[in-house]
């Protein structure tokens, strides 16, 4: 669906993103920032749902406006 060159203009309105860096690495974005840099693809997906589960849980737990509403999240996988 997209590149390391397309891809955080396509994935800009998600809360997370999933793109492809480089050969076999994935960098992972929440909003329009990246938050993790080159994690071997092999892991790139548990990385994924951790970072989510973390944000989900500070915004439950602690009121951070991490995203508008759980319910709505928008998530993009682009490799």
């Amino acid at each position: 669906m997209g590149c390391i060159v397309n891809g955080p203009g396509e994935m800009a309105d998600a809360d997370f993103g999933y793109v492809g860096g480089a050969p076999g690495k994935i960098d992972l974005y929440v909003g329009k920032e990246v938050v993790r840099r080159a994690i071997p693809m092999s892991g790139a997906t548990d990385e994924l749902i951790e970072l989510i589960k973390v944000r989900l849980l500070c915004h439950l737990h602690y009121g951070l406006d991490s995203f508008q509403h759980p319910v709505s999240m928008q998530i993009v996988i682009l490799v």
